[in-house]
């Protein structure tokens, strides 16, 4: 890392913050269970790399990175969900459980459903901005103009 500049930080969070966009993008298109979790590997990634300029400006990337954190955990609750129901599908050969299994099934995809509406809302807000705006506000954010 010692060889790297600013504008090169910069430029990788700015295009970490693109790949998220494209990946929102593809699960707006297609929402499958696997695009929405590549989809959260990308906020996660912008997450980490937020929390890592924290100290250079903590009011507003603070915030940011909180929004991201949200948006990945929601993500993240809706992959948690959609393994747990593929774990549980295979446990249909137990008659006494198939109600409860159907029940369950129920509210999981119930859950599931929120989430994922809660998860879009928030990541069409969150990636709203030009990839190249969202790069020019944080060199701002951190003192380093481009």
């Amino acid at each position: 890392m010692a060889n790297l500049n600013w504008k090169q930080i910069c430029a990788a969070v700015q295009k970490t913050y693109k790949r998220g966009q494209r990946r929102l993008a593809k699960t707006i298109k297609n929402p499958t269970p696997e695009n929405f979790h590549s989809w959260r590997k990308r906020v996660k990634d912008l997450w980490y790399q937020l929390r890592i300029l924290q100290p250079l400006n903590r009011v507003v990337l603070t915030e940011m990175a909180h929004e991201a954190e949200i948006l990945g955990e929601l993500l993240g609750r809706e992959h948690d969900l959609h393994f747990l129901w593929t774990r549980l599908e295979k446990e249909t050969g137990d008659k006494a459980l198939r109600d409860e299994l159907v029940q369950l099934g129920r509210l999981i995809r119930k859950r599931s459903k929120r989430l994922r509406s809660d998860a879009l809302e928030l990541g069409r807000r969150f990636y709203a901005e030009p990839a190249k705006a969202f790069g020019k506000r944080i060199s701002i954010f951190v003192g380093r103009r481009l």
